[in-house]
């Protein structure tokens, strides 16, 4: 099943999406959620990659946000799909990954994921702390 969703890119123009959802448990047992976000005309191979983690009952951590294609890139998709992960699971406390402080093995940060977090920041859904290195979804 596919589901619509929209995102601004850096000219403010609206970008039509869509995603489909895979569940899947990790070879180390967590619990993750892949959206295969799709813009109009992308192959079905050719999609934004972007995943969640279920840590705890009250925990996701975003763990992968990954442009598969250059045109990808510069469309806010990353941004709207964290803010449709805080839509889906409202109670649900949705942090970044760290480069501090591992939630789960091998966990960390590019500084392209920041880039997106510190966005969030200044449009007042997100914010940064400084002990975990992690930034919260508000």
């Amino acid at each position: 099943m596919k589901y619509k969703l929209s995102s601004t890119d850096i000219y403010g123009n609206n970008i039509p999406l869509e995603y489909k959802i895979r569940n899947f448990i990790t070879d180390e047992g967590i619990k993750k959620q892949e959206f295969q976000t799709f813009m109009i005309d992308d192959e079905e191979d050719d999609w934004f990659d972007f995943k969640i983690a279920f840590i705890n009952t009250n925990l996701i951590k975003v763990t992968d946000m990954f442009a598969s294609n250059n045109r990808h890139r510069k469309k806010g998709i990353p941004e709207a799909l964290i803010l449709e992960v805080k839509k889906l699971y409202k109670d649900k406390k949705i942090i970044s990954s760290s480069n501090k402080q591992q939630l789960i093995a091998g966990e960390w940060r590019k500084p392209d994921a920041d880039k997106v977090w510190k966005r969030l920041i200044k449009k007042s859904f997100a914010k940064y702390n400084p002990y975990t290195d992690t930034y919260e979804l508000l």
